[in-house]
């Protein structure tokens, strides 16, 4: 068994465990001993919660919760910003057009879905959302080849 540590070395770590600016394992280096002692020299104080994660769970709860009003405000943006891609596939003069706005509307649903199914935990009701937004852009897509077809016979039987 080791020797019991000096007097003054043991008030040295103590003081700087009632200081609560360092981790464990700091004051262990700081002072040559094991964060084993530190916890120890803590415990024979009945210093409760010297080295407590409560502070560090907090603050991680806090950033989830950060996080998932971020998720949720940009949700909101990518549906607020979603009928003006749709309107812009619809009025697209040409069928590359119309594809690229119906891609980019088609991503914007999609992300949304996912943002929503991140936070609610149910795939159900993201899954048939996405069911109708690929249906949707399935005839939007068709709609505009059909068109984009009839526009190249067109000019084909003009010249």
């Amino acid at each position: 068994m080791p020797p019991r540590l000096p007097d003054d070395k043991r008030a040295a770590i103590l003081a700087d465990i009632q200081a609560a600016r360092k981790s464990r394992a700091q004051i262990g280096r700081d002072h040559g001993v094991s964060a084993w002692t530190v916890g120890n020299i803590a415990k024979e104080a009945q210093i409760d919660g010297a080295f407590s994660r409560e502070k560090t769970q907090n603050a991680t709860a806090a950033a989830v919760a950060d996080s998932r009003a971020m998720r949720a405000a940009e949700a909101m943006a990518a549906m607020a910003a979603a009928p003006q891609l749709r309107l812009n596939v619809l009025a697209s003069e040409t069928g590359r057009d119309a594809q690229g706005w119906a891609v980019a509307y088609g991503i914007m649903i999609d992300k949304h879905a996912m943002l929503e199914k991140h936070d609610s935990g149910s795939s159900d009701a993201a899954t048939s959302l996405l069911d109708a937004v690929a249906n949707g852009l399935q005839a939007a897509f068709d709609a505009t080849t059909a068109a984009s077809d009839q526009g190249a016979e067109k000019v084909e039987s003009e010249q």
